[in-house]
């Protein structure tokens, strides 16, 4: 039965089995599956949930830590942080409640809005209220507080100054009750303790009442006026204290009351969310894993019975293949050795077998045809190598440079007499193309530039036709520019050369002319050197004439100089006189004033009033001493203000006579100056000379060297004119070659 079955019929039946077999546990898995999907569904929904709800508590955290941020450094940035914190975690809460909750969860979810709604309104007011705090701070409290201390240390230093100690007691411990005020405030901005801002307003209280004492104390109107002054901002100053005290209360509530309250809440809420879940996953997990081993034994057997099953038939099907393959292949290897009369087994087989034997039947009658095709081809193979050698020998020619050999053998094959007259045409074609290059070469080595190619060429040699006539060409056209440049080049040889001869003429004639220039230009430097000379002397003696004025002109500086301090010593003689005098007329007062209290004393006061005479006595003789020194004194003045006089004109004289020997060593000095320069430009126009002198012999002997080289370049010129007659450039019936 298996001998006439086809072998796909046989695969198929194999597989099949095998499929059944694997559809059955197929099966089993896929009950299996359906079994735990709802499962699954659910502990995957409830991972999704927990995942979401640790988003919304990171979130909410995150949120939380940018606000402890800003509190800490108000930025926009940080406020800006916080405020998509919470819009990240909004969104959170939308897409959890987009999932499958129950209605437990999902009444917990909704209010997750609620938690987070509150805390933004209470960031918002919290923003609010920290803008008022830092407003009230910059703006009052840390201007009012270094200006009082500035206005403090003002009036402090007016009132030390009068000598007012008490005072000056009372404002060091007014300045002590302000720095104690700002230290005090600094501590409750920092740490909001009640007791700080108690502190701070009790010190607000003493150092006002300091400064009402102060005030009530104080006769001075400026002192009075900045006391008031201080009085106001001490009171501004507490009133900025209370009111940051209220906004910083209100802040806080709002932080503790609502955003503490509404964070802690969501977060509680979303652990508790998160338990929930938790225990959902825990009771699945384990029914999901009974069902799954479940599973797992009953498709482990029914993989074992069916790979039993799938092995016993898949022998019997291998060996019912198998076997008459190996006769067959058998019988394949005998062909192969050339064994033709081998019998071919399995010929009566209905199946593939039975179509790969009739097959090989075939290639074993192909194997006998071919045998006898063999002979024909080796007739034809010595044809063929016949042929090769023919070819050989005319391409050896061809290399060597011979083209006259042919093929002339006919071999009774159209294909093979065909290429002999092919291969016979191509080296025709080439021996035509070399020949017709050989002889146009051969007119140029003989100098004929008329030639060129003839005939017409394809491919290769019709691109060697034309660059060799094109080269042709140019070689004519080169040979008669060749020409045309010799004449020209000869023709303007004559032309250098005749001007070389006149050159060498004027030349010689310069040359005499400067020789004469030359001898002229020495007597004038001559000349001009001496006259230099005598300028030089002159700017000594005026250079040392206006020396001796200068140094009179110091002299007379410092005589006046000392005069004018001699009058500055008499007018503070005077002025000290003066002050003497006044001394002594209130000497006198305070003597008179003396004598008449003694006079009011009687008996007591007589003592008394004999010293006052004295005294009385004694300023009257000062005075009048003093009275003397000051006519000497003003009489002196007067003389030597005469001599301060006569000694500044005496000076005034001096400088404009210093002025005028200045000015005539200025003109004298340029005179010298201009002399030198021209001694040293004649000098230089000497050299320029004597240099256009020997330029001028060299440019002679410059003229007779090109004029012998024109003479030569004339010889290389008539010498190229008759290597250029040696070229044909037209065909005997036009012009001839050209004559040298």
């Amino acid at each position: 039965m298996l001998h006439n079955m086809k072998i796909g019929s046989k695969i198929y039946l194999g597989f099949g089995s095998v499929l059944v077999v694997l559809g059955v546990i197929a099966g089993a898995g896929v009950y299996s599956n359906l079994t735990n999907e709802a499962s699954f569904a659910d502990y995957r929904e409830s991972a999704r949930q927990t995942n979401e709800a640790g988003r919304i508590q990171a979130n909410m955290l995150e949120a939380r830590l940018a606000f402890r941020k800003f509190r800490a450094e108000p930025t926009d940035e940080l406020k800006q942080d916080v405020t998509t914190r919470l819009a990240t975690t909004k969104a959170s809460v939308d897409t959890m409640l987009s999932y499958k909750l129950t209605d437990a969860a999902k009444t917990t979810v909704s209010s997750f809005h609620g938690f987070v709604d509150t805390y933004a309104q209470g960031f918002d007011k919290v923003v609010s209220l920290q803008t008022q705090r830092e407003e009230l701070v910059d703006g009052t409290l840390d201007t009012l507080g270094p200006k009082m201390a500035e206005e403090l240390e003002t009036i402090t230093e007016s009132i030390a100054a009068s000598g007012n100690v008490e005072t000056v007691a009372a404002l060091e411990r007014v300045k002590y009750e302000i720095s104690s005020l700002r230290l005090g405030t600094n501590k409750f901005l920092l740490n909001n303790s009640d007791a700080a801002f108690e502190n701070a307003k009790t010190f607000a209280g003493t150092a006002r009442e300091e400064v009402a004492k102060i005030k009530a104390s104080s006769t001075d109107a400026a002192v009075t006026a900045t006391l008031d002054t201080l009085a106001t901002e001490l009171a501004t100053y507490e009133a900025a204290i209370q009111s940051v005290h209220d906004v910083i209360k209100s802040r806080n509530q709002v932080i503790n009351e609502s955003m503490n309250v509404a964070g802690d809440q969501l977060s509680t809420s979303v652990e508790q969310l998160k338990l929930d879940l938790k225990k959902t996953q825990d009771t699945l997990g384990p029914q999901i894993q009974s069902t799954m081993e479940t599973a797992v034994v009953i498709g482990s057997t029914l993989a074992a019975i069916g790979l039993l099953m799938a092995g016993f038939i898949a022998f019997f099907i291998a060996r019912s293949i198998t076997v008459p393959v190996g006769q067959i292949t058998s019988a394949m290897g005998s062909l192969a050795d050339n064994k033709l009369d081998t019998v071919i087994p399995g010929l009566d087989h209905k199946s593939e077998i039975g179509l790969m034997a009739k097959a090989v039947d075939v290639f074993k009658q192909n194997a006998i045809k071919i045998r006898d095709l063999a002979a024909q081809e080796a007739a034809l193979q010595e044809k063929n190598a016949d042929l090769q050698s023919n070819i050989a020998t005319v391409v050896d020619a061809a290399v060597a440079g011979d083209f006259t050999r042919r093929i002339t053998k006919q071999y009774d094959n159209p294909d093979l007499d065909r290429f002999a007259a092919n291969v016979n045409t191509l080296v025709q074609s080439v021996d035509t193309g070399i020949a017709e290059t050989g002889r146009v070469i051969s007119a140029l080595a003989k100098g004929d530039l008329t030639e060129s190619m003839e005939g017409r060429y394809q491919g290769v040699f019709a691109n060697l036709q034309t660059n060799v006539n094109e080269t042709m060409t140019s070689l004519r056209n080169l040979m008669q520019q060749v020409r045309q440049s010799a004449d020209a080049i000869n023709g303007g040889a004559d032309e250098i050369r005749q001007a070389s001869n006149d050159l060498s003429k004027r030349t010689e004639t310069q040359a005499a002319s400067l020789e004469e220039t030359s001898s002229a230009l020495e007597e004038i430097t001559v000349a001009v050197k001496t006259s230099t000379e005598r300028a030089q002397d002159s700017s000594k003696m005026v250079t040392e004439a206006r020396q001796f004025a200068e140094a009179s002109s110091g002299v007379v500086g410092e005589a006046t100089s000392a005069m004018s301090r001699i009058e500055q010593a008499s007018k503070e003689i005077s002025q000290i006189i003066n002050v003497i005098d006044e001394i002594a007329f209130q000497t006198n007062l305070l003597a008179l004033n003396a004598g008449v209290e003694a006079a009011r004393a009687g008996e007591a006061g007589k003592g008394f009033a004999v010293v006052a005479q004295e005294v009385r006595e004694l300023a009257q003789r000062s005075a009048t001493a003093a009275k003397d020194i000051k006519t000497l004194i003003t009489k002196s003045s007067q003389e030597v203000q005469t001599g301060v006089d006569l000694v500044s004109s005496t000076g005034q004289a001096l400088s404009d006579i210093q002025v005028k020997v200045v000015g005539i060593a200025s003109q004298v000095t340029s005179i010298a100056t201009a002399a030198q320069e021209q001694s040293t430009g004649l000098n230089e126009v000497n050299m320029a000379v004597n240099q256009m002198d020997q330029m001028t012999q060299q440019n002679a002997a410059m003229v007779e060297e090109a004029a012998a080289s024109t003479a030569k370049l004339a010889e290389e010129t008539a010498h190229l004119r008759s290597l250029v007659a040696r070229f044909k450039v037209q065909k005997d019936g036009n012009a001839q070659r050209y004559a040298a």
